[in-house]
């Protein structure tokens, strides 16, 4: 025997004992006779053993908590370490007990399923109960309001439903308009939802029919779908309201002024004809108009996106406005134009007008956030860019914040002065807390724009489709003023328009131009310049009659394509020198553009000439290149020479040509600043080697150096050979051949100088 005695002594007579064991354990029993002189015989074979199982089996389930659509079969799992399970047994609702390890149930509701198990020493476990919930019965759904086919008036409608399951209960409802998830109500005690906002329907507006049905969903996850309703929301209009956007006097007398007509909500009235409007100007009607509503015209709109990428518009800020932003391109007409602008410290334009979507989409998605904020020069960059083009235009700004960092050289009621007076309106956009809303409302309000808060940035995609809408959807009335006076003045025009028994206006200013106007030009500059710095002037007069000459404004652009960008503001001189600063430095290659406008001390200004400016001067350091042709290598005493010469950019001017001869180690002009490409040199001297070199100058005044080494050389020989060669022979005095042969040699025929070379024949 193994282990520790439990017991170990005399007992007597007994053939029996009992002890005291411990769980678990195994015990194991031997027995050996004692005489009676106290004497032990041999012990007895041990017991084959017994261990002591206290404990009662555990059994689990694989019941499921949650509610089932079907028969539910629960599997019984026991577990006896010492004895072994002996046996299992189960019963449902109370019902008989039933031995087995597995128990089915078929019926749908809430079922009570108990069990226990038996181990092989008699342990009986404590009954474990679960319930069984099964759900076979889909709910039921039913709309309440608005009823099918019914019609209201109200954009921002009630739905009313209701719900029943009298088993699991409903656990959510999925609303429906228009074939479109709009939203999920968890639990069933939301049947109602109200429109907020219209856009919830899907179209450009919310009238006309809608469709709208309710998907009611169970606990035990069977779902029922309501029948589909319809709706009409027709539309009753109870005011409007007008707002002048632009005033377009570009073709003066003739007068283009947009505006947009909405009604209470608002949206855009685009059923009105010329009938419904009327125009005035100072007060009197101007007749006839012409009305033309934009949306589904060809009419062109120049739009500036103007970004904020200052530091603080870093992370998803930045990211989210390029999304909003490209939205904006995809939305563009094929006639309509953008640019690009951004600004953090500075002002960059990123891609100047184009309607090619790629290119403004790749200038936006290249914008880095860092930097302050040179709001207010940004705005001015737009409405400067945009003065000079025709037709319905507007600048969009977008920024965070406010301008900061000092770095902007204009201030708030500048730009605000100088869009109203471009008639150039401004959309801004306010993004987040930081933003200053007062200035931006105030840029907006001023210059007939309108103002717009994001609070995060997941708006703004939808503000800048709302802006594009609103761009389109105006109206362009063109008249022409009764006063074709050209004198400047301010001038106030107000439209009415009537629709039924409604009635709105709005009024808004421009100034007529004068005539002739203050005008201006730039000197013309050298069509090439070997300077990274030179002197522009430029020459100008105010307005006979009206104002003298006050200052003027300077241009500049780099390349054909380049921007038009400010050097010089209401400056009084005549002349400047440019180049060799920061932003103007001459750079090889590069054609520079220049163009002026002059303002009268009346405050009228000339409009600058455009895409070719006044005048433009190309930067050329390079030198040509050029070298005198090869010469044979003996000629005549007199005998031609020639030469060639490249410039890529100002072209060959004329050339220097110089001549050595041998021995002496000296050039000698030969040709100086010929246009010619060829000459005849001589007489020369007989047996004398001449070398030749050139050079030249290009159109931008740069000298080509002369080379070291000679371009061509040829020696003289006047002397003809003396001598003759021998009697030709014709081997024979007939021949039957039509083909003769003649032959010869040198004979005494000789040449001191060059040798003899050939011969000349005659026949």
């Amino acid at each position: 025997m193994h282990g520790s005695d439990k017991f170990n002594g005399y007992v007597g007579s007994v053939t029996s004992w009992t002890i005291i064991g411990s769980h678990s354990q195994t015990y194991y029993a031997r027995v050996k006779a004692r005489n009676g002189a106290g004497l032990y015989g041999t012990y007895s074979i041990s017991s084959d053993g017994i261990t002591i199982d206290q404990a009662p089996p555990v059994t689990s389930d694989n019941a499921p908590s949650a509610w089932q659509i079907s028969t539910v079969t629960v599997t019984l799992t026991p577990i006896d370490a010492l004895s072994g399970v002996g046996a299992t047994y189960y019963s449902i609702n109370g019902g008989t007990w039933t031995e087995g390890a597995t128990a089915t149930i078929f019926s749908h509701g809430i079922h009570i399923l108990s069990y226990y198990s038996v181990d092989n020493a008699g342990n009986i476990e404590a009954t474990k109960t679960k319930t069984i919930q099964i759900d076979t019965t889909p709910p039921v759904i039913n709309l309440t309001s608005p009823t099918d086919g019914s019609s209201t008036s109200n954009i921002y409608p009630f739905f009313f439903w209701q719900g029943t399951d009298t088993e699991s209960g409903i656990s959510k409802y999925d609303l429906y308009i228009n074939g479109t998830l709009t939203k999920t109500f968890n639990g069933s005690g939301i049947t109602s939802f109200i429109v907020t906002d219209w856009e919830v329907f899907g179209t450009e507006t919310p009238f006309g029919t809608h469709t709208w049905c309710v998907v009611a969903h169970n606990s035990a996850g069977i779902s029922t779908q309501s029948t589909t309703n319809t709706l009409v929301i027709f539309r009753q209009i109870n005011d409007i309201d007008i707002h002048i956007t632009q005033i377009e006097p570009s073709g003066f007398p003739e007068i283009d002024v947009y505006c947009e007509v909405v009604d209470q909500y608002p949206f855009y009235l685009e059923m009105l004809q010329p009938s419904n409007f009327t125009a005035k100007e100072d007060g009197i009607s101007e007749t006839p108009i012409s009305v033309v509503p934009i949306s589904g015209t060809s009419n062109l709109i120049s739009v500036v996106l103007d970004i904020d990428r200052s530091g603080s518009m870093g992370g998803n800020k930045i990211v989210d406005a390029k999304i909003a932003a490209c939205s904006f391109v995809d939305n563009m007409q094929e006639e309509d134009k953008a640019e690009i602008i951004s600004f953090a410290s500075n002002v960059t334009v990123n891609q100047s007008f184009t309607n090619d979507k790629t290119l403004l989409k790749n200038a936006i998605n290249s914008l880095v956030a860092n930097g302050w904020t040179a709001l207010y020069d940004s705005i001015w960059e737009s409405v400067n860019d945009l003065y000079h083009l025709s037709g319905q235009k507007a600048t969009i700004v977008l920024t965070d914040g406010k301008d900061e960092g000092g770095v902007s050289k204009y201030t708030k009621e500048q730009v605000i002065a100088y869009a109203k007076q471009c008639g150039i309106p401004v959309y801004t956009i306010g993004l987040g807390s930081g933003v200053n809303e007062a200035v931006l409302k105030e840029i907006a309000g001023e210059t007939c724009g309108e103002y717009y808060y994001s609070p995060g940035s997941d708006e703004l995609k939808k503000i800048y489709l709302r802006i594009s809408k609103k761009l389109r959807e105006q109206y362009r009335i063109t008249y022409t003023t009764h006063n074709k006076s050209w004198d400047g003045s301010t001038r106030t025009v107000s439209i009415e328009v009537v629709y039924g028994t409604l009635t709105g206006s709005d009024f808004s200013i421009y100034k007529s131009p004068k005539s002739p106007g203050p005008s201006s030009t730039i000197t013309d500059l050298p069509a090439y310049l070997n300077q990274s710095s030179y002197t522009v002037s430029w020459t100008g007069t105010g307005t006979p009659g009206y104002g003298g000459l006050d200052s003027f404004d300077i241009q500049y652009k780099d390349g054909a394509d380049g921007q038009w960008r400010d050097w010089l503001i209401r400056t009084i001189g005549t002349s400047s020198l440019f180049g060799l600063t920061d932003r103007t430095e001459g750079r090889e290659g590069h054609t520079y553009y220049f163009q002026s406008r002059a303002w009268d001390t009346n405050g009228l200004w000339e409009a600058y000439p455009g895409t070719d400016g006044d005048t433009c001067v190309t930067i050329d350091f390079t030198p040509p290149t050029s070298n005198v042709s090869a010469l044979p290598q003996y000629v005549a005493s007199s005998f031609a020479v020639s030469w060639t010469g490249t410039d890529t950019l100002a072209g060959v001017k004329c050339y220097d040509i110089q001549y050595s001869k041998a021995g002496t180690n000296t050039w000698t002009d030969w040709l100086t600043q010929v246009t010619s490409n060829s000459a005849i040199f001589g007489p020369a001297t007989e047996s004398v080697t001449y070398y030749f070199r050139s050079r030249s100058q290009d159109n931008a005044g740069n000298w080509e150096e002369y080379s070291d080494q000679a371009d061509a050389a040829t020696t003289p020989d006047t002397t003809p050979p003396t001598g003759t060669p021998t009697q030709p022979t014709d081997y024979g005095t007939y021949s039957s051949s039509a083909s003769i042969t003649f032959a010869w040699t040198q004979g005494n025929a000789t040449d001191t100088e060059t040798g003899i070379a050939g011969y000349w024949l005659q026949v």
